[in-house]
Protein backbone atom coordinates (compact mmCIF):
# COMPACT_ATOMS: atom_id res chain seq x y z
CA UNK A 1 0.00 0.00 0.00
CA UNK A 2 1.21 3.60 -0.81
CA UNK A 3 0.95 6.72 1.83
CA UNK A 4 -1.32 8.44 -0.97
CA UNK A 5 -4.13 5.25 -0.74
CA UNK A 6 -3.90 5.54 3.15
CA UNK A 7 -4.43 9.40 2.98
CA UNK A 8 -7.78 9.20 0.80
CA UNK A 9 -9.03 6.15 3.04
CA UNK A 10 -7.84 7.83 6.50
CA UNK A 11 -9.85 11.13 5.39
CA UNK A 12 -12.84 9.36 3.89
CA UNK A 13 -12.96 7.61 7.77
CA UNK A 14 -12.82 10.48 9.71
CA UNK A 15 -16.34 11.88 7.17
CA UNK A 16 -17.90 8.46 7.39
CA UNK A 17 -16.59 7.70 11.40
CA UNK A 18 -17.96 11.21 12.18
CA UNK A 19 -21.51 11.34 10.60
CA UNK A 20 -22.87 13.97 12.80
CA UNK A 21 -20.13 16.24 12.96
CA UNK A 22 -20.63 20.14 12.14
CA UNK A 23 -17.28 21.43 9.93
CA UNK A 24 -16.04 24.82 9.71
CA UNK A 25 -13.58 23.10 6.97
CA UNK A 26 -14.62 19.13 6.37
CA UNK A 27 -11.25 16.85 6.60
CA UNK A 28 -9.28 17.13 3.96
CA UNK A 29 -5.84 15.39 2.86
CA UNK A 30 -3.68 18.01 2.90
CA UNK A 31 -0.33 16.81 1.91
CA UNK A 32 1.03 17.60 -1.54
CA UNK A 33 -1.24 21.03 -1.65
CA UNK A 34 2.41 23.08 -0.52
CA UNK A 35 1.25 25.61 1.71
CA UNK A 36 1.53 25.61 4.81
CA UNK A 37 -1.75 25.22 7.23
CA UNK A 38 -1.38 29.42 7.83
CA UNK A 39 -0.91 29.88 4.22
CA UNK A 40 -3.91 27.68 2.70
CA UNK A 41 -5.91 29.39 5.64
CA UNK A 42 -5.42 33.30 4.12
CA UNK A 43 -5.80 31.62 0.87
CA UNK A 44 -9.31 29.99 1.54
CA UNK A 45 -11.06 32.46 4.08
CA UNK A 46 -11.35 35.68 4.81
CA UNK A 47 -12.34 38.16 7.24
CA UNK A 48 -14.47 36.71 10.01
CA UNK A 49 -14.69 33.03 8.66
CA UNK A 50 -10.05 33.29 8.41
CA UNK A 51 -10.28 35.10 12.03
CA UNK A 52 -12.72 32.41 14.03
CA UNK A 53 -10.50 29.31 13.39
CA UNK A 54 -8.00 29.05 16.42
CA UNK A 55 -4.69 29.64 15.94
CA UNK A 56 -5.03 30.45 11.97
CA UNK A 57 -1.99 32.64 11.66
CA UNK A 58 0.64 30.15 13.94
CA UNK A 59 0.75 27.07 11.47
CA UNK A 60 3.69 26.86 10.19
CA UNK A 61 3.06 22.53 9.66
CA UNK A 62 2.23 20.48 6.62
CA UNK A 63 0.34 17.49 8.19
CA UNK A 64 -1.48 15.08 6.21
CA UNK A 65 -5.10 15.05 6.88
CA UNK A 66 -6.93 18.57 8.50
CA UNK A 67 -10.72 19.82 9.09
CA UNK A 68 -11.40 22.22 11.76
CA UNK A 69 -15.01 21.05 13.75
CA UNK A 70 -17.29 23.39 15.26
CA UNK A 71 -18.96 23.26 18.75
CA UNK A 72 -21.86 25.47 19.42
CA UNK A 73 -20.66 27.13 22.96
CA UNK A 74 -24.69 28.94 22.77
CA UNK A 75 -26.95 30.29 20.35
CA UNK A 76 -24.53 33.07 18.89
CA UNK A 77 -20.77 31.66 19.66
CA UNK A 78 -18.90 28.91 17.91
CA UNK A 79 -15.84 27.60 19.25
CA UNK A 80 -13.51 25.78 16.47
CA UNK A 81 -11.24 22.88 16.90
CA UNK A 82 -8.48 21.30 14.86
CA UNK A 83 -8.50 17.83 13.47
CA UNK A 84 -5.16 16.71 12.44
CA UNK A 85 -3.92 13.50 11.28
CA UNK A 86 -0.71 11.98 9.83
CA UNK A 87 -0.58 8.80 7.97
CA UNK A 88 2.31 6.41 7.32
CA UNK A 89 2.78 2.45 5.62
CA UNK A 90 5.38 0.23 7.28
CA UNK A 91 7.28 0.34 10.47
CA UNK A 92 6.64 3.90 12.51
CA UNK A 93 9.43 4.96 13.38
CA UNK A 94 10.34 7.79 16.30
CA UNK A 95 10.52 10.52 13.62
CA UNK A 96 7.04 9.59 11.99
CA UNK A 97 5.49 9.64 15.86
CA UNK A 98 7.42 12.93 16.69
CA UNK A 99 6.38 14.79 13.90
CA UNK A 100 2.74 13.77 14.43
CA UNK A 101 2.44 14.92 17.80
CA UNK A 102 4.33 18.13 16.94
CA UNK A 103 1.60 18.78 14.58
CA UNK A 104 -1.05 17.73 17.79
CA UNK A 105 0.71 19.93 19.92
CA UNK A 106 1.66 23.12 17.09
CA UNK A 107 -2.21 23.22 16.27
CA UNK A 108 -3.45 22.52 19.25
CA UNK A 109 -5.85 19.73 18.15
CA UNK A 110 -8.83 18.69 19.84
CA UNK A 111 -8.27 15.47 18.02
CA UNK A 112 -4.90 14.16 16.42
CA UNK A 113 -4.29 11.03 14.82
CA UNK A 114 -1.59 8.79 13.39
CA UNK A 115 -3.15 6.62 11.19
CA UNK A 116 -0.66 3.61 9.90
CA UNK A 117 -0.43 0.42 7.69
CA UNK A 118 2.44 -1.81 9.68
CA UNK A 119 3.47 -1.49 12.65
CA UNK A 120 5.14 0.54 15.60
CA UNK A 121 8.63 0.17 16.08
CA UNK A 122 9.68 -0.74 19.57
CA UNK A 123 11.14 2.62 19.95
CA UNK A 124 7.72 4.26 19.74
CA UNK A 125 5.97 1.65 22.13
CA UNK A 126 8.76 2.31 24.44
CA UNK A 127 7.88 6.58 23.92
CA UNK A 128 3.97 5.81 24.25
CA UNK A 129 4.11 4.06 27.30
CA UNK A 130 6.61 6.68 28.59
CA UNK A 131 3.61 9.35 27.73
CA UNK A 132 5.26 10.64 24.67
CA UNK A 133 2.20 10.51 22.67
CA UNK A 134 0.47 13.15 25.20
CA UNK A 135 -0.08 16.23 24.00
CA UNK A 136 -1.46 20.12 24.78
CA UNK A 137 -4.97 20.67 23.15
CA UNK A 138 -8.09 22.19 23.38
CA UNK A 139 -11.26 20.25 24.36
CA UNK A 140 -14.64 21.60 23.24
CA UNK A 141 -15.07 24.68 25.49
CA UNK A 142 -11.38 25.78 24.15
CA UNK A 143 -9.72 25.29 27.08
CA UNK A 144 -6.31 24.05 26.79
CA UNK A 145 -5.99 20.19 28.21
CA UNK A 146 -3.97 17.43 27.79
CA UNK A 147 -4.83 15.18 25.39
CA UNK A 148 -3.64 11.94 23.53
CA UNK A 149 -2.86 11.04 20.18
CA UNK A 150 -5.15 8.79 18.24
CA UNK A 151 -3.78 5.75 16.76
CA UNK A 152 -5.86 4.24 13.87
CA UNK A 153 -4.36 1.09 12.24
CA UNK A 154 -5.44 -0.18 8.63
CA UNK A 155 -5.25 -3.92 8.33
CA UNK A 156 -6.09 -3.68 4.67
CA UNK A 157 -10.32 -4.24 5.01
CA UNK A 158 -10.78 -1.83 8.19
CA UNK A 159 -9.28 1.02 10.52
CA UNK A 160 -9.19 -0.27 13.96
CA UNK A 161 -8.44 2.44 17.09
CA UNK A 162 -5.24 0.83 18.62
CA UNK A 163 -5.06 1.01 22.52
CA UNK A 164 -1.16 0.85 23.93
Amino acid sequence: MEEKELRLMACDWLKRHYPRREYHLEPMVFHGIGLTVTQFLHKKFKGRELVCIPHYDELPIMPDIIGILKFHKNNEDTLMGWIIGECKVNKVNVADFRQAVSYANVSHAYEAYLFYFGNLSNQVINLIKAGGHLYQGTNKWGKVVTKRLIFVKYDGVRFTKTIL
